[in-house]
């Protein structure tokens, strides 16, 4: 899967946002009903994965491939 700049950011600022949420709260209840969130540890994996490609994006922003040309001399 190959992701742009822009939308790495923006899975790398929602795992963030899961991760705070976690943080705030594992488990709640209203009334009979209870809300469990995700786990916290794999949330973190995601956020630590993309930020990595974030990373991995701006780090190879502007070089890109180079490519080289070779020409064989038979001396």
């Amino acid at each position: 899967m190959a992701l742009s700049l822009d939308e790495a950011k923006t899975l790398r600022a929602a795992w963030l946002a899961a991760e705070l949420a976690v943080a705030t709260g594992q488990e709640y209840t209203i009334g009979s009903r209870t809300l469990r969130r995700a786990d916290a540890a794999f949330i973190h994996q995601q956020f630590v994965r993309y930020d990595q490609i974030v990373s991995g994006l701006e780090a190879g922003r502007g070089g890109g491939m180079r490519i080289f040309r070779v020409m064989p001399r038979d001396v």
